[in-house]
């Protein structure tokens, strides 16, 4: 968000190089300002909620914001502007088979692109009682896992034969100045604005459960003592 959601906003409405001096663009130009604002007013509401089936409808505008990323860097790829998106690239060795330095660094894009595993009791929880099933939840989990393979290969294949050698982890800045690339620096916020609260359901989840731990096994001890001590008298 830090990164993305100031350059492309700013981009959009002023063009590459603004020369507007309006609080407005001094403010987009804080990156540190804008990201604390935003996690103020819209990821910590989202934190708050009860449980996570408020968070369907957000789910869905997501998923949409990830299908035009997918769909937009596609459609770079064939129709590579003014010749200075698509790279020339390698041989086929080079391309497909050449193990590169960065390899164990880039391990990290890989394994942390499906951990979702600590959101599934909470997920499972917040399904409506009446569809909620075993069955159900199997369905719902394997096409959900399915999109989210065919979105990742999807990004990361073309984006990897757009600039094969040149292909780096920070996607969208290996690109040209481009509107359409800045209209993805906006979805891609978006969508991390909206899924960054899963995380925090977990962990207030945890704490809320060791409190509890915590406070039941307080009692009992008293209630133990209590007891002890009246027996004893």
């Amino acid at each position: 968000i830090k990164d993305n959601m100031n350059v492309a906003v700013l981009h959009l409405l002023y063009g590459n190089h603004p020369s507007d001096t309006s609080w407005f663009v001094r403010l987009l130009k804080r990156e540190e300002v804008v990201t604390l604002l935003l996690s103020t007013l819209v990821i910590l509401p989202l934190c708050c909620l009860r449980d996570m089936s408020s968070l369907t409808n957000l789910s869905a505008v997501s998923v949409v914001a990830m299908v035009f990323i997918v769909i937009i860097i596609i459609y770079l790829y064939f129709d590579n502007p003014g010749d200075s998106v698509r790279g020339a690239g390698g041989t086929l060795y080079e391309n497909w088979f050449e193990i590169r330095p960065g390899y164990l660094e880039s391990l990290g894009t890989f394994v942390f692109t499906f951990v979702s595993q600590h959101t599934v009791h909470l997920t499972y929880e917040s399904i409506k009682s009446d569809v909620k099933s075993l069955e159900n939840w199997k369905m719902v989990s394997t096409v959900a896992i399915s999109i989210a393979t065919v979105v990742s290969l999807t990004v990361g294949v073309t984006v990897y034969c757009t600039f094969w050698q040149h292909a780096g982890s920070d996607l969208f800045e290996m690109y040209p100045p481009l509107r359409s690339i800045d209209f993805c620096k906006m979805l891609l916020c978006l969508t991390m604005l909206l899924t960054f609260p899963l995380p925090f359901f977990t962990c207030r989840e945890l704490i809320i459960v060791s409190l509890t731990q915590i406070g039941r096994s307080e009692c009992e001890t008293a209630l133990a003592c209590f007891t002890t001590g009246t027996l004893i008298e």
